[in-house]
């Protein structure tokens, strides 16, 4: 297959430019240094500062991806035992590494192999936290722990209302960036200074990666991979002069981000070639694409994590000249790479469609969350205290906000069919960016307002839930809030002050009881067996109603195993998030405190426990693995569907009066049943006997098409072909007194006619006529009784066609006979007004019917919509990882081409209205269509094709007929895809449904727990 790549700039294209033009702008400009670095003046270098990020930058240029992870924790590992051990041998060192490294290995599963980079870090951090001498490097786990799982996650260090596991997840891309050159600087360290350090390690990395851990400042310079990206010596000629040497870092900048950019425009137009080749719902990529798609991914990966590990050096180099302008580098830097990261990550998913890469790959509402947290990454740029970087970037900034905008827009594309809450996200995220363009030097306050707008955003792209607080629900919400916002950083905060334990068991006893006690309970939680599933959807979101779906289920589904106190997963998150952050940046006082963690972690497994029942698959050997309670879903949507579609069959039919001969839903020209041939012997027009006549050739009918459909649609509306003949021009004695002979004379007149009776007791409307005017002579001779002068006759009109007809009129007639057609417009308007009246009439009833409680089709209706929403809350919650990754079971549960029903928007109702509105003027008092005079109307004129996507012809009712094929095809689709991830669920070892933020925030907390009672 051959493959164009489009030249067009992608909107993520023109967002990497615009973060280019930011730097250049914001480094290449004369940006005003802070009062302790003159213009001008030597640049004081710190060469061991130097050296241990020329170090960091050579290991990280190295060690990408998943391998590079582990041996960067097997690194940390020797450092830890060696601060512990100061005085074992080389020999001891080594064994020990090894020893962790099979520990490493023995304890990895192959699903924890495939996870994402975040995944395996966080697997790798447990399994370091749990291993047997964990209290030997437990300064350096603690260290880790808490510049991780305990960090804030916002630049803006006091707001931490957005503490959600979502933000954790993306917010990692920062910290992992931060804490890799810490760790490494401090093997850099410790190989200074430390031969037997520097040979076990030397013995286990330095061959592999051509190193030493005391290698010196002129080696890790003379490397041509870290040369790439920043030619520190280039920048240490120039140090003598602080001018000089910030410009060149400008320029080593624009150099290393352009490249950056290069790279985001191939990962982006590689993705564009996918999505056109491989739509959502379109033909799937074979193994060789996807492994094409994969491999291409991941050597660009490896390029951005080494341009990471030069982002890093340059801005440590900057940061001698000037630690402001170097946080600049860093964090646009960052933001850059980010998205750039984000993108590609997106490729193999684009390019396997779904379930085949949910382990590995990033779904749309990663690559969103990603864009959404490198722009927030840039909100530190916009404070009060930097009024003057921002006055030189702000116009550049402006125009990568429009980048953003236009990335929103591509974004309609994809993502608004699969999950159309991305487009809200987006929209929101465009308007708060604006904001701060507006600001320009923003308050504290201000950035904290938007900050949290912004993490508000960031709940929805990670776990789509909007559960709804209302009055208690937020009052309960804010108690945990204060906590968070109170004690989490409270170094930070107070100078350093430690909590005491006191102060600690307070707060940390609040969360536990929140996570343990108030998730359970009302407000948060919905009962069990109370209300109907669309007023507990609707009240407590599906989030908080597990324990409602699990009794609804097993009342009504079939599902076998209770589960009663679960926890509003929301709610959890939030008070378990806190409870992590606390637990991690206290580890001292946690470490005497007994069983609370273990309660937050059993209300945490009790959501899992309870949501995994929903996608338990059927045993080995069953014809499908799909449960028995999602079968039961699906097909209650079914007959739901179809009951409606035969309900619009019924009134359709009592609205064509059962006459199948024509459709009401098209034109009045449309083709009927009639006459094969134009009829060859036509009657007379009047009453009586009277003979019929050969047609003339020029009386035709069958092309009367609009005539011929009220034939077939309306009763009691036959349409005729007749002839009349009548004497006119008569001369002779108007009253003759009867004594005298006298004579008439005439001309005969004869007249064919189609007409078409529509009135019942009126004469019919007659649409052509065709006249011609016979010379005749003698019509009648009259000689009075008993005068003996000769015999009486009268000849009729008939008689005189019965002796001419054949012979001469009819030829005359053919050739010469008047034609008038001026009534035939008034027929077509007759038979247009009927035929649009009837379906115009046929959509006011279903309206109507669906509009009007009690009646069939509003029932229906109302039972469709609690179908969907228990399919879509099911669905979420118990196939929670799948939801997100296979994008056409998001399409059809969520997207635009989700299953019809009136629930986030109409899709049953809503198209009845437009097509009824396209027919009729109004709906009088009687409830009758007033039909519109103008015009074709046609029922799919108007409507969104996110509603009415069919376009094939379609003879009966176009509405119904779409709906049909939706309720079908999607509801098809949408079960294939569920068995899909049974089948997966059951036969993949190690792989579990469940909800990933649950279990993001058990296994942060677990490893906490685990450092704190190291």
């Amino acid at each position: 297959m051959s493959r164009h790549r489009s030249r067009t700039a992608r909107p993520w294209q023109r967002l990497l430019t615009a973060l280019l033009a930011v730097l250049t702008i914001g480094t290449a400009a004369t940006v005003p240094v802070t009062p302790a670095y003159a213009a001008d003046g030597p640049v004081v270098v710190n060469t061991d500062t130097l050296r241990d990020g020329l170090f960091s930058a050579y290991m990280r240029s190295r060690t990408n991806g998943k391998e590079g992870l582990r041996h960067l924790f097997l690194s940390t590992y020797l450092y830890g035992y060696r601060q512990k051990n100061p005085g074992v041998s080389q020999s001891t060192l080594l064994k020990r590494l090894v020893s962790m490294d099979a520990y490493y290995t023995s304890n990895m599963g192959a699903d924890d192999v495939d996870r994402s980079v975040y995944k395996y870090a966080m697997k790798l951090l447990e399994l370091s936290a749990l291993h047997p001498e964990a209290a030997a490097i437990s300064p350096v786990i603690k260290m880790f722990v808490e510049e991780t799982l305990g960090a804030q996650m916002s630049a803006n260090g006091a707001m931490l209302d957005e503490i959600t596991a979502a933000q954790f997840q993306y917010a990692f891309f920062n910290q992992a960036h931060g804490i890799q050159d810490r760790l490494w600087g401090l093997v850099a360290q410790q190989g200074r200074t430390d031969a037997d350090f520097t040979h076990a390690w030397d013995a286990y990395f330095g061959t592999r990666y051509t190193i030493s851990a005391a290698a010196s400042q002129d080696q890790l310079m003379a490397d041509p991979i870290v040369g790439t990206f920043v030619n520190t010596q280039a920048l240490l000629d120039h140090a003598q002069n602080s001018n000089a040497f910030e410009a060149e870092a400008r320029r080593m900048l624009q150099q290393l981000l352009a490249e950056v950019n290069a790279r985001t425009v191939a990962a982006a137009e590689s993705a564009a070639e996918v999505n056109l080749y491989f739509p959502v719902q379109g033909a799937n990529p074979d193994l060789a694409e996807q492994q094409r798609r994969e491999q291409e991914a991941a050597e660009r990966q490896q390029w951005l994590d080494s341009a990471a590990a030069g982002v890093h050096l340059l801005a440590t180099l900057v940061s001698f000249a000037d630690p402001r302008v170097a946080e600049v580098v860093a964090g646009t830097g960052r933001a850059a790479l980010q998205i750039a990261s984000a993108v590609n990550a997106f490729l193999p998913a684009l390019a396997s469609k779904g379930l085949a890469a949910a382990l590995t790959s990033m779904s749309g509402i990663g690559l969103a969350a990603n864009v959404l947290g490198a722009i927030q990454g840039l909100l530190p740029l916009f404070g009060e205290a930097q009024p003057t970087i921002e006055d030189i970037i702000l116009d550049q900034l402006q125009a990568l906000r429009e980048q953003v905008h236009d990335l929103t827009q591509q974004m309609h594309d994809r993502f608004d069919r699969v999950e159309s809450a991305l487009i809200e996200i987006y929209d929101t995220l465009n308007a708060r960016f604006d904001e701060v363009l507006k600001l320009q030097n923003a308050t504290r306050a201000q950035l904290a307002r938007i900050t949290k707008e912004l993490a508000e955003l960031t709940k929805k792209v990670d776990f789509w839930g909007q559960a709804l607080y209302f009055d208690r629900q937020s009052q309960e919400k804010l108690v945990v809030e204060e906590v968070i916002n109170q004690y989490a950083s409270y170094r930070t905060r107070t100078n350093g002050r430690e909590l005491t334990f006191e102060e600690y068991y307070a707060q940390v006893s609040k969360l536990q009881f929140a996570a343990t006690n108030r998730s359970v309970n009302v407000p948060m939680a919905a009962p069990a067996g109370a209300g109907d599933p669309a007023t507990i959807l609707g009240l407590y979101g599906f989030n908080g109603s597990v324990a409602y779906l699990n009794d609804y289920a097993r009342r009504n589904l079939g599902l076998t195993t209770a589960a009663t106190q679960v926890p509003a997963i929301e709610y959890w998150l939030l008070a378990a998030d806190g409870y992590r952050v606390l637990l991690a940046q206290n580890p001292e006082r946690a470490k005497d405190v007994v069983g609370v963690t273990d309660q937050v972690l059993a209300s945490g497994e009790a959501i899992q426990d309870a949501v995994r029942l929903f996608s338990q698959p059927r045993p080995e050997g069953s014809p499908e693995r799909l449960n028995p309670m999602f079968t039961r879903l699906v097909d209650d949507y079914r007959a739901t569907g179809f009951a409606i579609v035969q309900r619009l069959h019924a009134i359709r039919d009592a609205q064509q009066q059962y006459r199948w001969g024509y459709t009401m839903f098209g034109r009045p020209d449309q083709s009927v049943e009639k006459p094969a041939a134009e009829q060859a012997a036509i009657s007379s027009c009047g009453a009586g006997s009277v003979p019929q006549r050969s047609r003339p050739a020029n009386v035709v009918s069958l092309d009367l098409q609009p005539m011929w459909v009220a034939v077939a649609g309306r009763p009691n509306t036959p349409a005729t072909v007749c002839y009349l003949a009548e004497w006119v021009n008569v001369t002779g004695p108007e009253d003759p007194d009867g004594t005298r002979p006298y004579t008439r004379n005439a001309d005969l007149q004869v007249t064919f006619q189609v007409q078409q009776q529509w009135d019942p007791g009126q004469p019919p409307v007659v649409a052509r006529e065709w006249k011609k005017v016979y010379p005749y002579g003698r019509i009648e001779q009259y000689y009075p009784p008993n005068r003996g002068s000769g015999q009486s006759f009268v000849i009729s009109p008939v008689q005189a066609m019965n002796t001419g007809w054949v012979s001469t009129y009819k030829a005359q007639f053919e050739q010469s006979a008047a034609y008038d057609n001026s009534s035939e417009p008034y027929l077509r308007q007759r038979v247009r007004d009927w035929l649009y009246q009837q379906a115009g009439q046929y959509y006011t009833n279903v309206v109507k019917e669906l509009t009007t409680p009690g009646e069939p089709l509003y029932d229906l209706s109302a039972q469709l919509t609690e179908r969907v929403r228990l399919l879509q809350a099911y669905t979420k919650l118990g196939f929670a990882t799948s939801v997100r990754q296979d994008e056409l079971m998001s399409l059809h549960l969520f997207g635009s081409a989700r299953i019809p029903s009136e629930l986030g928007g109409s899709q049953v109702l809503a198209p009845f209205l437009q097509a009824r509105d396209n027919y009729c003027e109004r709906v009088d008092g009687d409830g009758a269509c007033v039909v519109r005079k103008q015009g074709d109307p046609d029922p799919r004129a108007g409507q969104s094709p996110k509603l009415v996507p069919c376009t094939w012809a379609e003879y009966n009712d176009p509405i119904e007929r779409c709906l049909n094929w939706m309720v079908d095809y999607r509801s098809t689709q949408l079960r294939q895809r569920l068995e899909t991830a049974s089948v997966r669920l059951a036969t993949v070892p190690g792989y579990t449904e469940g909800i990933p933020e649950v279990d993001d925030v058990l296994q942060s907390i677990r490893i906490a727990e685990t450092v704190a009672k190291t």
